[in-house]
Protein backbone atom coordinates (compact mmCIF):
# COMPACT_ATOMS: atom_id res chain seq x y z
CA UNK A 1 0.00 0.00 0.00
CA UNK A 2 1.74 3.14 -1.15
CA UNK A 3 0.00 6.43 -0.74
CA UNK A 4 0.42 10.09 -1.43
CA UNK A 5 -1.40 12.97 0.25
CA UNK A 6 -1.67 16.02 -1.96
CA UNK A 7 -2.08 19.41 -0.31
CA UNK A 8 -1.15 17.94 3.08
CA UNK A 9 1.85 19.38 4.85
CA UNK A 10 1.66 18.30 8.47
CA UNK A 11 -0.37 16.27 10.90
CA UNK A 12 -1.83 19.04 13.04
CA UNK A 13 -1.16 22.76 12.76
CA UNK A 14 1.73 24.15 10.72
CA UNK A 15 4.96 24.02 12.68
CA UNK A 16 3.76 21.03 14.69
CA UNK A 17 6.39 18.97 16.48
CA UNK A 18 4.82 15.79 15.12
CA UNK A 19 6.61 14.51 12.04
CA UNK A 20 4.53 14.32 8.90
CA UNK A 21 5.11 12.87 5.48
CA UNK A 22 3.15 13.35 2.33
CA UNK A 23 4.33 10.02 0.93
CA UNK A 24 4.50 6.73 2.83
CA UNK A 25 4.69 2.99 2.21
CA UNK A 26 2.98 0.18 4.08
CA UNK A 27 2.88 -3.61 3.71
CA UNK A 28 0.61 -5.89 5.75
CA UNK A 29 0.16 -9.65 5.94
CA UNK A 30 -2.05 -11.96 7.94
CA UNK A 31 -2.65 -15.69 8.14
CA UNK A 32 -5.48 -17.30 10.07
CA UNK A 33 -6.85 -20.78 10.69
CA UNK A 34 -10.16 -22.14 11.99
CA UNK A 35 -10.27 -25.66 13.39
CA UNK A 36 -13.66 -27.03 14.52
CA UNK A 37 -13.59 -30.07 16.82
CA UNK A 38 -17.15 -31.21 17.67
CA UNK A 39 -18.72 -28.29 19.61
CA UNK A 40 -15.40 -26.46 20.13
CA UNK A 41 -13.81 -24.18 17.56
CA UNK A 42 -10.19 -22.96 17.67
CA UNK A 43 -9.17 -19.78 15.83
CA UNK A 44 -5.60 -18.61 15.43
CA UNK A 45 -4.31 -15.57 13.58
CA UNK A 46 -0.83 -14.17 13.09
CA UNK A 47 -0.11 -10.99 11.23
CA UNK A 48 2.26 -8.14 10.89
CA UNK A 49 2.91 -4.90 9.17
CA UNK A 50 5.88 -2.81 8.13
CA UNK A 51 5.79 0.86 7.30
CA UNK A 52 8.08 3.58 6.08
CA UNK A 53 7.55 7.30 6.76
CA UNK A 54 4.31 6.67 8.68
CA UNK A 55 2.75 9.34 10.86
CA UNK A 56 -0.27 9.02 13.16
CA UNK A 57 -2.73 9.30 10.28
CA UNK A 58 -1.18 6.54 8.17
CA UNK A 59 -0.01 4.30 11.05
CA UNK A 60 -1.41 0.88 11.88
CA UNK A 61 -3.91 1.18 14.73
CA UNK A 62 -3.51 -1.53 17.37
CA UNK A 63 -5.95 -2.04 20.22
CA UNK A 64 -9.59 -2.63 21.01
CA UNK A 65 -11.98 -5.24 19.72
CA UNK A 66 -12.73 -4.28 16.11
CA UNK A 67 -11.94 -7.45 14.19
CA UNK A 68 -12.98 -7.05 10.57
CA UNK A 69 -14.18 -3.46 10.90
CA UNK A 70 -11.34 -1.77 9.04
CA UNK A 71 -8.28 -3.29 7.34
CA UNK A 72 -5.56 -1.48 9.31
CA UNK A 73 -7.06 -1.74 12.81
CA UNK A 74 -5.68 -4.69 14.78
CA UNK A 75 -7.56 -6.39 17.66
CA UNK A 76 -6.04 -6.42 21.16
CA UNK A 77 -8.54 -7.21 23.93
CA UNK A 78 -8.38 -4.97 26.99
CA UNK A 79 -7.02 -1.85 25.29
CA UNK A 80 -8.63 1.30 23.96
CA UNK A 81 -9.73 1.17 20.34
CA UNK A 82 -6.70 2.19 18.25
CA UNK A 83 -4.63 2.84 21.39
CA UNK A 84 -1.27 2.23 19.72
CA UNK A 85 -0.11 3.93 16.51
CA UNK A 86 2.48 1.57 15.02
CA UNK A 87 4.90 1.91 12.15
CA UNK A 88 5.83 -1.78 12.46
CA UNK A 89 4.10 -4.54 14.42
CA UNK A 90 3.51 -8.26 14.80
CA UNK A 91 0.37 -9.76 16.32
CA UNK A 92 -1.02 -13.11 17.40
CA UNK A 93 -4.70 -13.62 18.29
CA UNK A 94 -6.13 -16.86 19.66
CA UNK A 95 -9.77 -17.70 20.33
CA UNK A 96 -11.43 -20.83 21.67
CA UNK A 97 -15.21 -21.03 21.56
CA UNK A 98 -17.39 -23.74 23.03
CA UNK A 99 -21.06 -24.03 22.11
CA UNK A 100 -23.11 -24.90 25.20
CA UNK A 101 -26.62 -25.25 23.79
CA UNK A 102 -28.01 -25.80 20.32
CA UNK A 103 -31.38 -24.11 20.92
CA UNK A 104 -30.15 -20.50 21.27
CA UNK A 105 -26.58 -21.15 20.11
CA UNK A 106 -25.23 -20.12 23.52
CA UNK A 107 -21.45 -20.09 23.20
CA UNK A 108 -18.56 -19.23 25.53
CA UNK A 109 -15.51 -17.48 24.01
CA UNK A 110 -11.96 -17.20 25.41
CA UNK A 111 -9.40 -14.82 23.86
CA UNK A 112 -5.64 -14.38 24.09
CA UNK A 113 -3.68 -11.67 22.27
CA UNK A 114 -0.01 -10.72 22.00
CA UNK A 115 1.61 -8.01 19.93
CA UNK A 116 4.96 -6.34 19.48
CA UNK A 117 4.63 -2.72 18.44
CA UNK A 118 7.11 -0.10 17.24
CA UNK A 119 5.36 3.27 17.69
CA UNK A 120 5.42 6.13 15.21
CA UNK A 121 7.30 9.32 16.14
CA UNK A 122 7.32 11.36 18.33
CA UNK A 123 7.17 8.29 20.62
CA UNK A 124 10.46 6.51 21.30
CA UNK A 125 11.18 3.95 18.54
CA UNK A 126 11.46 1.07 21.02
CA UNK A 127 9.54 -2.16 20.51
CA UNK A 128 6.81 -2.76 23.12
CA UNK A 129 5.20 -6.09 24.05
CA UNK A 130 1.49 -5.89 24.79
CA UNK A 131 -0.73 -8.68 26.07
CA UNK A 132 -4.50 -9.00 26.35
CA UNK A 133 -6.94 -11.68 27.46
CA UNK A 134 -10.71 -11.85 27.38
CA UNK A 135 -13.90 -13.83 27.59
CA UNK A 136 -17.30 -13.53 26.00
CA UNK A 137 -20.75 -15.02 25.77
CA UNK A 138 -22.75 -15.16 22.57
CA UNK A 139 -26.34 -16.24 21.94
CA UNK A 140 -29.10 -16.06 19.34
CA UNK A 141 -32.08 -13.91 20.38
CA UNK A 142 -35.34 -12.86 18.77
CA UNK A 143 -35.49 -12.54 14.97
CA UNK A 144 -32.29 -14.67 14.75
CA UNK A 145 -30.01 -11.81 15.82
CA UNK A 146 -26.69 -13.05 17.23
CA UNK A 147 -25.42 -11.15 20.27
CA UNK A 148 -21.86 -11.22 21.63
CA UNK A 149 -21.01 -9.66 24.97
CA UNK A 150 -17.30 -9.70 25.75
CA UNK A 151 -14.81 -8.48 28.32
CA UNK A 152 -11.11 -7.88 27.78
CA UNK A 153 -8.24 -7.17 30.15
CA UNK A 154 -5.11 -5.42 28.90
CA UNK A 155 -2.39 -6.95 31.05
CA UNK A 156 0.16 -4.17 30.65
CA UNK A 157 -2.12 -1.27 29.74
CA UNK A 158 -1.18 1.83 31.72
CA UNK A 159 -4.21 3.47 33.36
CA UNK A 160 -3.94 6.22 35.99
CA UNK A 161 -0.35 5.33 36.83
CA UNK A 162 -1.05 1.62 37.37
CA UNK A 163 -1.25 -1.32 35.01
CA UNK A 164 -4.30 -3.11 33.65
CA UNK A 165 -7.01 -1.93 31.30
CA UNK A 166 -10.60 -3.07 30.86
CA UNK A 167 -12.72 -3.27 27.73
CA UNK A 168 -16.35 -4.31 27.33
CA UNK A 169 -17.74 -5.11 23.90
CA UNK A 170 -21.18 -5.65 22.44
CA UNK A 171 -21.65 -6.97 18.92
CA UNK A 172 -24.82 -7.73 17.00
CA UNK A 173 -25.04 -9.75 13.80
CA UNK A 174 -27.97 -10.65 11.57
CA UNK A 175 -27.70 -13.14 8.70
CA UNK A 176 -29.86 -12.27 5.69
Amino acid sequence: DANYRSGFDAFGPNGSLLPAHVQYDRVYGSLSAKNPVQQTTFYARVGGGLGEDLDELSAYKVGGNLLGVEPFTVTMHGYFVREFFASDFGVSNLEVKQQLTQEHAVTVHLYGDWAVVKPVPPAAPDWDNIFGVGAGLSFRAIKDIDWLISYGYGINAIRDGSRGGHEIGLALQKQF
